[in-house]
């Protein structure tokens, strides 16, 4: 016999039940899943420059030889 669980999803950052329409079961991980992806976003862009700055390093370091 099983039960029938009514219509939910799960908090993108902790993982319980949350009713259908929500995304997070507090503004706690609302917060917490913002702040991962703030820092996730620097993350990226601290990447991209450094591999700017060594692809025009590289550049002018092979057109002066």
């Amino acid at each position: 016999m099983s039960i029938r669980l009514p219509e939910h999803s799960h908090c993108l950052t902790c993982g319980d039940p949350v009713p259908a329409e929500e995304s997070y079961c507090s503004e706690e991980c609302q917060m917490e899943q913002e702040a991962k992806e703030r820092k996730n976003r620097q993350r990226n862009l601290a990447f991209y420059i450094i591999a700017i700055v060594a692809i025009v390093a590289i550049w002018l370091y092979s057109y002066v030889l």
